[in-house]
């Protein structure tokens, strides 16, 4: 699946995928760089990786003075072959791709007055609550590209939801690579239920 969130920002690939394209979307509105082009990337198929491809050479043709960044799955996977595709300008690691910092290394501009009072049309509204995967399956290439289960702390999580109701969104959905393992490498070790309800008592 290709999503467009923006101009400035394209999405290939799963739910969680878009969950951090809204965070990214952020950090360049923040910085007022709209002069790149953001892809967050999906290696979980060939058909993705060839139409992220197609999807560069296109926007290369059309503006050969584009600026893109590419981040997720497939530059993760493969950055020595991308960053020499033309209009390829920066990798941004998996790893690190939620850091603003890493957007800032591109320049940091005023923010426009447009952005300032600009508000949230969408009701729904992504959290990420863990990353990676601790399972060996063959056929599968995220463990490569996210890395082991990473729970993110309560408190986190908790920032996280109220920011979104700050922002204006009415319903949160929970996302991850494998939400069914939250919890599993936490001490003490928490689950699934235990943040629901957490979340149901710090954010009512």
């Amino acid at each position: 699946m290709i999503n467009m969130h923006s101009n400035n920002i394209i999405t290939f690939g799963c739910r969680l995928n878009t969950c951090e394209s809204e965070i990214i979307e952020n950090f360049i509105q923040e910085l007022g760089l709209t002069d790149f082009t953001i892809i967050n990337t999906c290696a979980v198929t060939a058909e993705a990786e060839r139409k992220l491809r197609q999807t560069i050479r296109k926007l290369y043709n059309e503006n050969n003075g584009i600026k893109i960044i590419l981040t997720g799955c497939a530059a993760e996977l493969n950055p020595n072959f991308y960053i020499n595709m033309d209009g390829v300008v920066g990798i941004i690691s998996n790893k690190i791709k939620l850091s603003k910092t890493e957007y800032e290394k591109y320049g940091k501009k005023n923010q426009s007055e447009e952005y300032k009072k600009k508000k949230h049309k969408k009701i729904r509204g992504f959290l990420q609550i863990q990353n990676g995967c601790d399972q060996k399956c063959t056929y599968c290439i995220v463990r490569t590209t996210r890395g082991e289960n990473i729970s993110f702390s309560e408190d986190e999580i908790v920032t996280q939801a109220k920011l979104l109701l700050k922002k204006g969104y009415k319903d949160i959905v929970l996302t991850g690579v494998n939400i069914s393992a939250y919890g599993r490498d936490r001490t003490p070790k928490q689950n699934l239920a235990y943040i629901i309800n957490h979340l149901l008592k710090k954010v009512p």
